[in-house]
């Protein structure tokens, strides 16, 4: 299992992700490598450029832009797919 610390969430959040439904329902997320290449990865500093979320414990993020379907065949090899399997709600997993 991987665990992203939360500045990568961010990052994820605001520069990374398309949701596809096409494949039963998942998020296509950019890889790490792909962020840190576009400048779109701080390891000290959320996706704001000001939050250090090493101090600050919580920190909400809005993406509107989230596009629809899989990425290009051009840009596939800079994704990973994540299934969607449920919601995590008030501390527990709904699937």
């Amino acid at each position: 299992m991987v665990c992203y610390e939360g500045a990568h969430v961010g990052m994820q959040i605001c520069f990374g992700q398309q949701w596809d439904t096409y494949i039963k329902g998942g998020m296509w997320f950019k890889k790490k490598s792909v962020l840190q290449s576009e400048g779109n990865y701080s390891t000290e500093y959320s996706a704001d450029g000001v939050t250090d979320l090493r101090i600050v414990s919580t920190k909400n993020y809005n993406n509107n832009n989230i596009a629809n379907g899989a990425p290009s065949t051009n840009d596939a090899n800079k994704y990973f797919y994540l299934p969607a399997v449920g919601v995590y709600n008030d501390g527990k997993m709904e699937i």
